[in-house]
């Protein structure tokens, strides 16, 4: 018997983690029902020294037509919401119920995507059903098994601790423990009307019906779930407070313009980043672009530097090595004017980061400035994968529960500041060579605090200094002009 089209998939995906392979039902572009799925969300595995994030998948389309070798009918997922026992499905005679929230949405033109109709009332007792399975001895290939529904109070006789959130399902055959799986699907006149609870295989007896969690007395659970998992992945990204602390930098060269990282303004003429180019060591010239209120592509004042002074004096910092550096500008920032507001971001007083909420303020793909959330990661952890990891090092990373789909190598845009506590922190290092599997790194503007300043009022005396000699000469020479011009018609 064929009630589904199986072959096209309809309603219908694969869905898999660690060890585990099984089925789930499309209830929309986003969301999967399935038996029961664990919470990824916070969970992470070690690959060598890399600590990624745990995924699982679902493969959707039509297995004859091969569409789960097809890398776009993959999607990964980390967030699920279990019904029963905060998801544990080990409790037996039990309703298993499961959502699964995708990482992105599956392509639903095809007829082979479907939403699965859900069952809105009971049946009569022994209406003819299907079961869907996933076969196992044939690789991404459905089956379906007859069974028949039993009255609830004849499975209560032979299933005294029996929930009354369930049905349960019978085969001729008497052979339940063989054919039907945690997970397999209840079709009745082709709408789901249940999922069959997990059983230990030695504590299943084929005289004993199966039970199934009956999806009538789940539907506002399954809406309320739905509602939940709108909220994940949380919102990283927003708009900033601090745009009018940065700017952003840029290389020019033979005409053409080059994003260069992010910088933090600390003087009217000096910006912190991680690394700078010298002007008069390499061919082009770098500028800064301030003040502009969260889109990069409408600059409202640009300034040149002329002189970049790295920590250390290095040149090409390594993914390992401290990355601070100070741009000098030839011109100063006004700090408002036209009505746009720039300030100074002040130097931190103190290098707390315990129980810090982090925010890396950058630009996202589509070049607005925008703050993105971040997280801490302890300074042991970050050496297990770090092995070379310098002293005073911050490392960070997106939010444990974040999707997965972007790293920080996306997100956390070079030389952008750390701020933890609405204090600067720290600032992030090159995403050259970057793998988003490992923390990112970050140079802690508190613990440089002394070469920063330093610096900054070296630089800023030689300023002054050029100013009182180009003034004096100024001076000098309009003086002996005017003297000789007075001379002359005296």
């Amino acid at each position: 018997m064929c009630l589904t089209n199986l072959e096209k998939g309809n309603g219908v995906v694969k869905v898999t983690w660690d060890e585990y392979s099984g089925i789930g039902f499309i209830l929309s572009e986003r969301i999967i029902l399935v038996h029961y799925a664990p919470d990824l969300s916070k969970a992470f595995t070690y690959d060598k020294l890399k600590r990624i994030k745990k995924v699982g998948k679902i493969y959707y389309g039509s297995p004859a037509d091969g569409d789960y070798r097809n890398s776009f009918n993959q999607i990964k997922w980390r967030k699920a919401i279990n019904f029963f026992n905060g998801g544990d499905k080990s409790v037996n005679h039990q309703p298993q119920i499961a959502l699964i929230k995708l990482n992105r949405k599956i392509d639903m033109k095809s007829r082979s995507n479907q939403v699965i109709p859900l069952s809105i009332a009971d049946y009569r007792i022994n209406h003819q059903c299907v079961v869907i399975s996933l076969r196992k001895d044939v690789k991404n290939r459905f089956v379906e098994n007859s069974v028949i529904l039993v009255s609830y109070d004849e499975c209560k006789k032979k299933i005294t601790a029996l929930s009354g959130y369930v049905t349960c399902v019978a085969m001729s055959s008497g052979r339940q423990c063989d054919q039907l799986s945690g997970g397999d699907g209840v079709i009745c006149d082709g709408k789901l009307t249940g999922i069959i609870s997990d059983l230990n295989k030695s504590e299943c007896n084929s005289d004993l019906p199966r039970i199934c969690a009956k999806i009538s007395k789940f539907r506002g659970w399954i809406q309320n779930t739905v509602k939940e998992l709108s909220k994940y992945p949380p919102k990283l990204s927003s708009p900033s407070f601090f745009i009018k602390n940065i700017a952003y930098l840029e290389w020019e060269l033979k005409g053409k313009s080059t994003f260069n990282g992010i910088s933090i303004i600390l003087a009217d003429n000096i910006l912190l980043t991680n690394h700078g180019r010298n002007p008069d060591k390499e061919e082009g010239q770098g500028s800064a672009v301030y003040g502009v209120n969260g889109l990069v592509k409408s600059p409202t004042n640009r300034l040149y530097w002329n002189k970049a002074i790295n920590y250390n004096n290095i040149n090409n910092p390594k993914h390992e090595d401290i990355q601070l550096a100070l741009l000098v500008l030839k011109n100063r920032i006004q700090i408002l004017q036209n009505g746009i507001q720039t300030e100074i971001m002040p130097l931190p007083q103190n290098d707390s980061l315990a129980a810090a909420v982090c925010v890396v303020v950058g630009m996202n793909e589509e070049e607005i400035l925008v703050q993105t959330k971040a997280s801490i990661v302890s300074v042991d952890e970050c050496r297990k994968q770090i092995p070379k990891l310098y002293d005073n090092a911050i490392c960070i990373d997106l939010p444990p529960e974040s999707a997965g789909v972007k790293t920080h190598c996306d997100l956390f845009a070079t030389g952008s500041p750390l701020i933890c506590n609405d204090t600067l922190a720290g600032v992030v290092s090159s995403s050259d060579n970057c793998e988003g599997e490992k923390p990112r790194l970050a140079a802690s503007v508190y613990k440089h605090r002394q070469w920063i300043t330093s610096t900054m009022k070296m630089y800023n005396n030689l300023s002054r200094k050029r100013f009182v000699r180009t003034f004096h000469y100024s001076f000098t020479f309009l003086f002996f002009t005017n003297l000789k011009y007075l001379n002359a018609y005296s």
